[in-house]
C-alpha cells in the first residue's frame, strides 16, 4: 500500500476509458483512480482502496503524440492552458479539468462489412495541434462536458472509407466507381472537412495516408 498525505492526492476520480493505460503493460484502463500532487495516477479510489498500479495517459501507438503523452508533461500543459484560459476569461480555478488524449479507435467487423466508420479529431483553439481521439473524448469536447477543458479545443468527426462496399450508395454509376479509390475519396473527405471547419493543416496531419486503417 502506498502512502500519501491527504493534501497530496485527488481521490475518487473515474475514467470510462479512452484516457489512461497501465504504465507497464500499456493496456487501456477503465475505472477509479487517484492522482498525486506530482501528476502521477494510480488505480483505486485512493491509496487505501485498490491495487495502486501506476497509470499513464493513453497514447496512439501508430501516430504517437509526444506532447500529450510524455510522462510529466500533462501538468505543465494544463498550467499553460490555465494561463491562456484566464486571458480568455475561462473559469479554471477551483476545479479539476482533464485534457483530451490521443487515441485511435479500431474499426469493428460491422464497420468493415459496411465499408466505412467514423473517426474523431480534436484541435487546440490557440495553436495548430491536431490529434485523433475516441468517441467519448469527442463527446466531452463537442458537448462541453464540465469534466474536460472543452473551452480550449474544437472537435469534429468524419466518415472514413475502409473499402468500397458501400460506395454505390454515393456513386451509382459503374463508370464513376471504376475511377475512384478508397484513398481518393478519403482525401476529398479530409479536404472538405479542413475547408468547412477552417482546420488548416488537417490534410497534412494524415501525411498522405488516406487508405484503409486495417
Amino acid at each position: 500500500m502506498k502512502y500519501f498525505p491527504k493534501s497530496q492526492i485527488i481521490p475518487n476520480k473515474y475514467t470510462d476509458g479512452g484516457e489512461l493505460q497501465y504504465k507497464k503493460s500499456k493496456n487501456p484502463y477503465k475505472g477509479y483512480y487517484y492522482e498525486t500532487s506530482n501528476g502521477k495516477k494510480y488505480t483505486g479510489k485512493n491509496p487505501q482502496i485498490g491495487s495502486n498500479i501506476e497509470l499513464e495517459p493513453l497514447v496512439d501507438p501508430i501516430n504517437f503524440t509526444p506532447i500529450l503523452s510524455q510522462p510529466g508533461l500533462v501538468s505543465s500543459i494544463l498550467d499553460v492552458d490555465r494561463a491562456y484560459g484566464r486571458d480568455q476569461n475561462i473559469p479554471f480555478e477551483g476545479a479539476y479539468f482533464s485534457l483530451p488524449y490521443a487515441s485511435k479507435p479500431i474499426p469493428t467487423e460491422l464497420d468493415i462489412k459496411i465499408g466505412e466508420y467514423t473517426r474523431y479529431f480534436c484541435k487546440k483553439t490557440n495553436e495548430p495541434l491536431i490529434f485523433e481521439v475516441n468517441k467519448s473524448t469527442f463527446d466531452r469536447v463537442k458537448f462541453k462536458s464540465t469534466k474536460t477543458v472543452y473551452q480550449l479545443y474544437e472537435a469534429i468527426s468524419i466518415q472514413w472509407l475502409i473499402n468500397l462496399n458501400g460506395y454505390n450508395k454515393v456513386s451509382p454509376t459503374s463508370q464513376e466507381n471504376n475511377q475512384i479509390t478508397v484513398e481518393s475519396i478519403n482525401a476529398k473527405i479530409v479536404a472538405k472537412a479542413e475547408k468547412d471547419n477552417k482546420w488548416y493543416g488537417f490534410t497534412n496531419y494524415f501525411k498522405n495516408n488516406f487508405g484503409s486503417p486495417i
